[in-house]
């Protein structure tokens, strides 16, 4: 009992403390997952930074002293009090709110508008000074969201925020892999939950008349909006600048350094009553702009306490909208009053370009695909192929998805980057090795269960996503996707793949075994190291039929996994068998979910033996394994928080795990 709530305890702690969806999107405490907490860890670690003369500082008080005066210098200092009005500039402003909707913003919060915040926040957020997640308060809301929901109703009420509800602790994400200056890194606010839940409320209201306010052009952050509708315009553009005998033409593509950090506080104000925002809702913005303190978390511990004079906090969950509501305002702005809004804004140099033709070499041409960044990745480190699998999944597939959006791109690029992908799964560091199956069996089969997309598909679907049905309903690129490649017919074994209970590479050697393509020594590349069967040693030659599960050595394994847990199966052939499984163990009953996770661990374990004596010299008794196999799959059941019910009583008694205390369930 014990060591099931010390286990769900520190996986819950690891779970917080990565950041990551791993865990939610479906890593189940891999070494990757691990590898990826080590790493961040020890990547946030700042040990020298240099400093503005180019000279180098190791004495850690000085490192934080640096950062401290960094962003005291950026964030800080003597706030410039200016009145601004904007308002004749209001018929160039693209929508005025109506009295109507003035009032929508500023209506009295209710109780429920609250809570609906509050559960609408992603609950693993990174903590606050506070020291408490969205995820302690939707827990624990039936204790404290009465509470909570008088505070907040307090700020509404009256207008004011507690300096300590608004105290934010800037955490550091290096932008490059060895940064030496501050400015390499990229400061993400963590705020605490009652601030985040106001700003919330107030993105809620707002968000009925963004759409109105914020131009066509401005698609960040705007719920609707595509990014990559930007790209189709900067195309048409550039339209001809890659011809010689067409007039002269300039563009300028101009960056703007640390646009959060930069805006003042009095231009925000008077864009909000440029649009027409009422007073109290204009107040509520400013006091939760205007009254922030910062303290600078270097090495784990929090470092300074300064206010702040400008900018807004990067990182809350309303940051967006009035930063982009100013900046959408700039682009309609006459260029005789950019004055009035750049005065405060700076441009920050290393990223404007001046385009004036486009008459490029093939050294000139970035690539719009990284393939260099998984080209050289260290497949040592992700040894197993199944872990290759989730990696392509959610990572090297999703590299083409931002191109994808707005290109149709070409058949060849698509190959190429299938066969590059295909090669990363199957071989090793230096290229060595070959494919057991091919790509496009992969993807057929990964298919039915949506693993693996096809790449050419994909890009179809993306660029028709946004468009509408003739009677005017939108449909997501999962639906565009399911008409370019319609789910084939199901393989009757595919249903041994999927279930509640699974570890990955058990799963993957499975899928190989019941494709006969694990590396059997009946293969002929592989007679030089014999034929005979190196489990039972009885001269009998090594085949996919006879190793699962006609050895004696595998039959053995079987009875003593039978001693412990009532399991039946036929002593058939390899395909007969298979076939039985997959027609017997259907559905999504959790018994059947552990007999299948009971399956693919017994053939994973015995083809891990079969290696072992091969290429290490060292064995394994059935027992031995058979407890292996038993210990894996109870520590797989107890790891899973599933809902305590008849079935999972009855799952619990037939894997022999006692049933847990009151107080330790599973939910």
């Amino acid at each position: 009992m014990i060591l099931r709530l010390a286990t769900r305890l520190e996986q819950n702690m690891l779970h917080q403390r990565a950041k990551i969806a791993w865990m939610k999107g479906g890593d189940q405490c891999s070494p990757i997952f691990f590898r990826k907490v080590a790493k961040r860890r020890s990547s946030k670690r700042v040990f020298q930074i240099t400093d503005y003369g180019g000279q180098v500082i190791t004495d850690q008080q000085g490192v934080t002293n640096e950062f401290i005066a960094y962003y005291q210098t950026l964030l800080a200092g003597e706030r410039r009090h200016r009145v601004i009005d904007l308002c004749y500039l209001r018929p160039w402003a693209r929508h005025i709110l109506s009295e109507a909707e003035a009032l929508t913003l500023v209506q009295p919060v209710t109780p429920s508008e609250i809570k609906h915040a509050v559960f609408d926040i992603d609950e693993v957020k990174a903590l606050g000074p506070d020291g408490y997640s969205l995820g302690f308060f939707k827990a624990a809301w039936p204790v404290v969201g009465e509470e909570v929901t008088r505070a907040i109703m307090e700020f509404f009420r009256t207008g004011r925020l507690l300096k300590q509800v608004n105290s934010t602790l800037i955490s550091l994400i290096p932008k490059v892999n060895t940064p030496t200056v501050v400015a390499e890194f990229r400061p993400i606010s963590c705020c605490n939950v009652l601030y985040k839940i106001i700003t919330k409320v107030i993105v809620q209201r707002m968000r009925g008349v963004l759409d109105k306010l914020i131009s066509p052009s401005q698609n960040a952050f705007v719920p609707g909006r595509s990014i990559g509708d930007n790209i189709l315009l900067a195309q048409e553009l550039f339209h001809g600048y890659n011809q010689q005998n067409l007039p002269p033409r300039c563009a300028l593509k101009v960056d703007l350094r640390k646009a959060y950090d930069t805006v003042e506080w009095d231009f925000l104000g008077a864009v909000l009553t440029l649009f027409g925002f009422p007073a109290q809702f204009i107040s509520w913005i400013e006091e939760c702009v205007t009254t922030p303190s910062f303290s600078v978390s270097l090495n784990g511990s929090p470092h300074g306490f300064f206010r702040g004079a400008r900018g807004v906090t990067a990182g809350g969950p309303y940051v967006p909208i009035p930063v982009c509501t100013c900046y959408g305002e700039l682009i309609r702005l006459p260029f005789i009053f950019l004055n009035e809004a750049l005065w405060c804004l700076r441009i920050s140099l290393d990223f404007t370009l001046i385009l004036r033709r486009a008459i490029l070499s093939s050294l000139d041409r970035p690539p719009l695909i990284g393939i260099h960044s998984f080209l050289f990745w260290d497949i040592r480190k992700v040894a197993f192929p199944s872990g290759r699998v989730q990696l392509i999944k959610s990572v090297l597939t999703a590299l083409q998805v931002y191109w994808a959006m707005a290109f149709i791109l070409p058949k060849t690029i698509i190959r190429e980057i299938e066969k590059r992908l295909h090669s990363f799964l199957w071989k090793e560091c230096a290229g060595v090795g070959y494919a057991k199956v091919s790509w496009q069996q992969t993807f057929v089969e990964s298919n039915r269960g949506r693993s693996l997309l096809d790449l050419g598909g994909l890009d179809h679907s993306l660029l028709i996503a946004g468009y509408l049905y003739l009677d005017g309903t939108s449909f997501s690129s999962a639906a565009a996707y399911d008409v370019f490649h319609p789910p084939g017919p199901k393989v009757e074994w595919s249903s041994l793949l999927v279930g509640s209970l699974k570890i990955p590479r058990h799963r993957f050697i499975l899928w190989l075994a019941i494709l006969e393509r694990l590396s059997i020594l009946d293969k002929p590349w592989l007679q030089h190291l014999g034929t005979d069967c190196v489990l039972c040693r009885v001269s009998t030659p090594e085949t996919h039929y006879h190793l699962f599960f006609s050895c004696p050595f595998a039959l053995e394994c079987l009875h003593e996994i039978q001693a412990t847990v009532t399991f039946h199966w036929p002593y058939s052939s390899w395909d007969t068998a298979i076939r039985w499984a997959s027609s017997r163990w259907r559905g999504k009953h959790v018994v059947n979910a552990s007999y299948k996770a009971l399956l693919a661990s017994l053939v994973y374990h015995l083809w891990e033996e079969r290696n072992r004596r091969i290429f290490q010299q060292t064995e394994r008794t059935p027992v031995v394994i058979a407890r292996t196999i038993v210990s894996e799959i109870r520590d797989l059941i107890i790891s899973k928080h599933m809902v305590h019910s008849v079935s999972m009583r009855g799952l619990y008694r037939l894997w022999r795990i006692p049933w847990p205390v009151e107080g330790d369930a599973h939910t």
